[in-house]
Parts: C-alpha cells; structure tokens; sequence
C-alpha cells in the first residue's frame, strides 16, 4: 500500500504528463513552490511550472509514467520515475530519473529533480550530453588558458 504521498504523486504524474490536465498543477503546488534540474533556471510557481510542462508537451507525448521506488520520511520524499513516449515526431523515448520533494502544508514546497534526458535528446536529434574527447578537449582548453 502506498504512503498518502506517493499514491498523490502518482495520480498528479499521470493527469499531469500523460493526461496533460494542466489544472492538477494547482493541486500540489503554489507560488512558493521551487522546481530544480528540469530546467536550467529555477522553476517558481504555478504559471512558470505551468509554462514548463506545456512547452515539453510540444516537442513530446508522454504515455506512461510511474514510480518505480520511494523513500519517505515525514513529508520528505525521494521517488525513482520512469516515463515513457515518442516526440512530435514518432521517435520513441525512456526517461528515468529521481526526485527529492519536500511537502509544506499539503503543497509540495521544493522538487529537486535528477533525469537521464539523453534518450529523449537523442530521440529529438540533438546532443545532451558531452563524449569523453568533448571533455578531454574542454579540459585541455581550459587548462592551456
């Protein structure tokens, strides 16, 4: 049986990502709310979440999502997430990842988030991660300077 938390994650993820109900946001979060590492800025509030995951549903249709682990302590909650799908374009896609939430008055206050988002790049043609020469050459460059 789930803790009240994980089963709320579980039925937000799949109204919010594969349902695309963007009114669930409202549910879980507020205008304090904080969102790390699925945007290169921090992610505040409900319109910013909001315009987020809008703009992931235009270039990706996610049609499964599920939370494979969970640790919970108090309202401290680190997830495993899978979510599978195919881009705009038809080219299938797996991405996993780990969340850390913290929950405040029902809402979750902070989401730290950690995704493996090299499939979902490679599916939409573009490089999300550096090969070991692109490092070495990094290195190099920036040691010579």
């Amino acid at each position: 049986m789930d803790h009240p938390h994980v089963a709320t994650l579980r039925t937000w993820f799949h109204r919010l990502l594969v349902d695309r109900d963007y009114a669930v946001i409202e549910t879980l979060r507020d205008d304090r709310s904080e969102s790390e590492g699925i945007a290169p800025e921090l992610v505040r509030g409900v319109p910013d979440f909001r315009r987020l995951h809008q703009a992931l549903a235009a270039i990706a249709r996610i049609t499964k999502v599920e939370i494979t682990e969970a640790v919970i302590e108090g309202d401290h909650v680190a997830i495993l997430v899978c979510a599978s799908g195919a881009t705009t374009g038809g080219k299938p896609f797996r991405l996993e990842g780990a969340a850390f939430l913290d929950f405040e008055g029902g809402k979750i206050r902070r989401a730290r988030n950690l995704w493996s988002t090299g499939a979902l790049a490679e599916a939409l043609g573009v490089s999300a991660a550096l090969s070991l020469d692109e490092i070495a050459v990094a290195a190099a460059t920036t040691s010579a300077t």
